[in-house]
């Protein structure tokens, strides 16, 4: 019986770093064509609008492209080396599972401690207050709002589309949120090319909320993915402390 529970234990333990060490390195793998592959990301751009049933042009979304090739520098970096250095993580707890050695398996077993230890932290810091998060994107979109239409294609493809995006807004706030106010864009108009302030079309409804919705929801779907994570980490150090306590894996 304890060679069956030792040999499960060395396969689980090389097997599940194994699956984790290549999801990291895809992880890597994305962060590199988050900056330097235009079809990946107007596929990501495509998919996200697919599924807001939006009718954006091919323009438009190019320009989706662009801004999010820009923007995503520390996002993709952050993928990058996450994803390495996990994997490589992953690889040595692969290597020490398969070799037999104790030692290596010891030190991986500390290293992989430490590891979720830094991401329940840093879990705890990003998504401890969402309005920070929320603040922060309302922030970022009320700058391109000031350079609406002033040449700023990407603002202004953003916008248009946060505003006609399921149930139709105009402005952060109010339509006087626009610089050309008393003059609106089309968005704002309920259908019309354009329209001014006294406008009988005039969408009143603000975008704050639906930015701040949005923002939520994917935030939501983050957490639970770093949830998930390390929890699964957990379950490997789980295996992996077994493993080293049944002395399942022979010292060198």
């Amino acid at each position: 019986m304890c060679c069956i529970i030792t040999s499960f234990l060395k396969c689980a333990v090389t097997l599940v770093n194994a699956i984790i060490g290549v999801a990291f390195l895809l992880l890597a793998l994305a962060g590199v064509l988050l900056k330097s592959s235009n079809s990946f990301v107007q596929k990501i751009v495509s998919a996200v609008l697919a599924k807001a049933e939006s009718n954006a042009t091919n323009a438009e979304v190019q320009e989706l492209v662009q801004f999010v090739m820009e923007n995503t520098t520390s996002i993709a970096a952050i993928f990058i080396v996450t994803g390495l250095v996990c994997a490589a993580l992953c690889f040595v707890g692969c290597f020490a599972g398969c070799c037999g050695c104790a030692c290596v398996l010891k030190i991986y077993a500390v290293m992989l401690g430490v590891l979720m230890v830094i991401k329940i932290i840093a879990i705890s810091v990003v998504f401890a207050s969402e309005r920070l998060s929320t603040d922060f994107i309302v922030f970022a979109m009320d700058k391109l709002l000031e350079v609406y239409g002033q040449g700023n294609k990407k603002a202004t493809v953003l916008w248009d589309l946060c505003m006609t995006v399921g149930e139709p807004c105009c402005g952060m706030d109010k339509p006087e949120d626009f610089k050309t106010y008393p003059t609106l864009p089309a968005p704002c108009c309920g259908g019309a090319t354009g329209c001014t302030a006294t406008s009988d079309t005039i969408v009143k409804t603000p975008c704050r909320p639906k930015i701040i919705k949005f923002t939520m929801e994917n935030m939501h779907i983050v957490l639970f993915i770093s949830i998930a994570a390390v929890l699964l980490e957990g379950a490997l150090l789980i295996l992996t402390v077994t493993a080293i306590w049944l002395k399942a894996i022979s010292p060198v």
